[in-house]
């Protein structure tokens, strides 16, 4: 849809728009934060389409341009009341002067990686080149079996070591069965869709062998931390 067409779309729904503009100040924004390849589209978009149920009693398109947002880069990131961020930045520079409900999503790091090859032959290099950036990454594709070149284990370190803000870190695997957990966090029903199987068996079995045995240390690190970790400490 063009940018006129959308506009056009807005305009015929002044009354919904008002009302979210009204509803939004009490409303904290949230940050679905993620190591990426972990259900973290899957649950930004869960987040923005139940908040608008929550605020406006129904989701419609227009919705999506009212409450979603992303933020590649956090450092001097100003987050607005009632918007749903999708980010895989490091929270470092992240201003925590305000209330906010930070979700962050990680997983198996193997299965990261194995996904992120796939997407290099059903996505594209465009795709890859823009995930890389996104990640921060600390080399390239071809480097991903030498080393932590997405920067999985910075990640979840620097996640699981915030204070300051209400942040709740789920596995991946959890998310389903701590839906309810997420609800009571961010303040609204959430949605989450059927959840689909996982499989690598069209990646050959040797690839997958050699990104087992390259991220196990990783991923045995990961096995050993809780499904989740809620902490509240807003401002």
């Amino acid at each position: 849809m063009s940018e006129i067409r959308r506009l056009g779309v807005l305009l015929k729904q002044p009354a919904r728009a008002l009302r979210y503009a009204r509803l939004a100040g009490n409303a904290p924004p949230i940050l679905c934060a993620s190591i990426g390849r972990v259900g973290s589209t899957l649950s930004w978009d869960a987040l923005i389409r139940s908040r608008a149920r929550a605020m406006l009693g129904a989701y419609h398109p227009t919705d999506w341009r009212r409450i979603s947002a992303m933020r590649w880069n956090l450092k001097g990131a100003r987050l607005k009341a009632g918007r749903v961020y999708k980010t895989h930045d490091f929270p470092d520079d992240l201003a925590l002067d305000r209330p906010m409900r930070i979700l962050f999503l990680f997983g198996r790091p193997s299965d990261v990686v194995l996904s992120v090859l796939r997407c290099r032959e059903t996505e594209g290099a465009a795709w890859i080149a823009d995930h890389l950036r996104h990640m921060h990454s600390s080399g390239s594709l071809d480097e991903i079996l030498d080393h932590d070149v997405l920067r999985i284990e910075e990640q979840i370190d620097a996640w699981f070591a915030l204070r300051g803000a209400d942040i709740l870190c789920l596995k991946y695997d959890a998310l389903w069965e701590r839906r309810d957990m997420l609800s009571d966090f961010v303040g609204f029903d959430v949605a989450l869709p059927a959840r689909k199987a996982r499989d690598v068996v069209d990646l050959g079995s040797d690839l997958v062998a050699r990104v087992r045995g390259a991220y196990a240390r990783l991923d045995a690190k990961v096995d050993a931390l809780p499904d989740h970790q809620l902490i509240r400490q807003a401002v």
